[in-house]
């Protein structure tokens, strides 16, 4: 019995190795496609060819986001916020923070999941993997759009929220120009 199922599974395998299947002819989309993607390269090509990439030696913009990210780290660093009027850029103001500001829009855990969800897409039976919003770590559920940036004040430790269109510019150095500073009201809180 065995023996019998050995010859059999032997038997079966040069059969179906013998079937050949015939792929589908490619529909004109796909032609489109693949002559699209040839163009491509083909310009890619000769682009590198014409104008090869310079060998860089001093990776001046990497040594650039290498000090930012040294200087944004820096604790008790003071930031100078201008806030500029939108159409003549006049600035309207300065605030002095203990943060660089940050848009609303930058999360600590990632903004998407991948959710498992089962499928039946005409032919297509099964499971597909799509992306999702993920909760925040505030209980809701936030999906792009504008995002205004934020910081605290130095002295009072106050939250400022710009809106999303205001015009801003933020430095570590006082520019020499004559600003008032926005300043807050400290007040006791009585409850």
């Amino acid at each position: 019995m065995k023996k019998f199922l050995i010859l059999t599974t032997a038997a079966l395998a040069l059969t179906l190795s013998a079937c050949k299947v015939e792929p589908a002819s490619p529909s004109a989309a796909q032609q489109a496609e693949k002559q699209n993607v040839q163009a491509q390269q083909n310009v890619k090509a000769r682009a590198t060819q014409a104008v090869p990439v310079p060998n860089t030696s001093n990776f001046q913009a990497r040594e650039n986001l290498a000090e930012f990210m040294r200087r944004v780290d820096e604790k008790g660093k003071v930031w100078y916020v201008y806030e500029r009027a939108p159409m003549s850029g006049e600035i309207l103001g300065m605030y002095t923070s203990s943060s660089y500001p940050q848009s609303v829009c930058t999360f600590m855990t990632p903004p998407e999941e991948i959710k498992t969800v089962r499928v039946d897409w005409g032919e297509y039976h099964g499971t597909a993997a799509v992306p999702t919003s993920a909760i925040a770590l505030d209980g809701v559920y936030y999906k792009g759009g504008d995002c205004p940036d934020f910081f605290f004040d130095y002295t009072t430790g106050a939250m400022i929220v710009l809106d999303a269109d205001a015009v801003t510019i933020a430095v570590d150095q006082p520019l020499d120009v004559q600003a008032p500073n926005f300043s807050f009201v400290v007040s006791d809180k009585t409850q």
